[in-house]
């Protein structure tokens, strides 16, 4: 039998809208415990060797995230390579709007966070930390490597410019190549 909610209902919004909500209640009101999910959305595939309700696939999960309050801080997403598998974590939007991608062995290889930086590889911002950074607020690319080679530009086929340098839009000086 389940042990929550589920409602299904159409609003009566205003100028004539009339969505149709769905709502999924936890029906725990205590103290909650950080990173916890209260309620998911199963996508699942009938499996003859699983449960008679399938194997589950997909998981759309809402998480406390940090909040030990009952608020809802992250929304999660979870996917599993094989039947029988385990999920893991692949997305999360945290409630500031930072949104983190994993690989397949959950570590963390992507965010967006909530200033608008593309971090790859990185945490956070700034030049003393390994990784790519499109720092879109400061309209800067910061790339930092701890040993080896910082940055490769190939190219391919013929002489020419391989970097341009410009002043107000106005080529100032280049770098390339040039075989004669």
């Amino acid at each position: 039998s389940p042990d929550t909610t589920l409602h299904l209902a159409k609003a009566t919004g205003g100028a004539g809208s009339s969505p149709l909500e769905i709502n999924i209640d936890s029906t725990f009101n205590g103290s909650w415990t950080a990173d916890t999910d209260w309620g998911h959305i199963n996508f699942r595939v009938p499996n003859e060797s699983s449960t008679p309700d399938g194997d589950t696939h997909i998981q759309i999960a809402a998480n406390s995230g940090s909040s030990t309050a009952g608020s809802v801080n992250d929304l999660v997403f979870r996917v599993k390579e094989a039947s029988g598998g385990t999920l893991t974590e692949r997305m999360r939007v945290d409630f500031d709007g930072t949104i983190s991608f994993a690989d397949k062995d959950a570590s963390e290889t992507m965010r967006i966070d909530s200033s608008g930086n593309l971090l790859v590889g990185k945490t956070s911002t700034g030049a003393a930390t390994a990784g790519i950074e499109l720092n879109g607020v400061n309209d800067l690319l910061r790339i930092a490597r701890d040993g080896g080679v910082l940055q490769e530009l190939n190219r391919i086929g013929g002489d020419g410019d391989i970097i341009e340098f410009r002043k107000d839009n106005t080529a100032v000086g280049s770098i390339g190549t040039n075989s004669s």
